[in-house]
């Protein structure tokens, strides 16, 4: 299978071509670019047998265009989640080696809640629990 690097100026012309063409082979591309370009395509087919305007088809593919980075940026947003899940996964791993090592049921406690302020994305979940420990609440 062949891989395309979509943010390539010089690979997203010659796709765009082949689109134009007729040609592009999207069934193996992501999802935001296969749509895109099947999208693409049908547009350019469309504007060359179909009689579709010029202005209209560039205004339409503008929107596809305009469709796809927002796909990409939702991806982006996703695996950007996705990454910061397993860097808390990961923390809490060797967090858990200290909560064996610990001195103390507050130490071993404050570990663990941190660990569990980490696996749900609760930032103020440790501080709030510190500050039990201390009588401030």
């Amino acid at each position: 299978m062949e891989t395309y690097n979509f943010k390539d100026p010089q690979v997203w012309k010659e796709q765009e071509r082949a689109a134009y063409d007729g040609t592009v082979k999207y069934e193996q591309f992501p999802a935001a670019e296969y749509k895109y370009f099947a999208e693409l395509q049908k547009l350019y087919e469309e504007f060359r047998f179909g009689g579709l305007d010029k202005a209209l088809a560039q205004q339409r593919k503008a929107k596809l265009l305009a469709e796809y980075r927002e796909s990409i940026a939702e991806r982006d947003r996703y695996l950007d989640v996705y990454r910061n899940y397993q860097e808390n996964i990961r923390t809490c791993c060797t967090r858990l080696s200290e909560i064996n090592k610990a001195q103390s049921a507050e130490e071993m406690a404050l570990i663990a809640c941190e660990c569990l302020g980490l696996l749900t994305g609760d930032v103020t979940f440790l501080k709030l629990q510190r500050k039990k420990l201390k009588g401030e609440f």
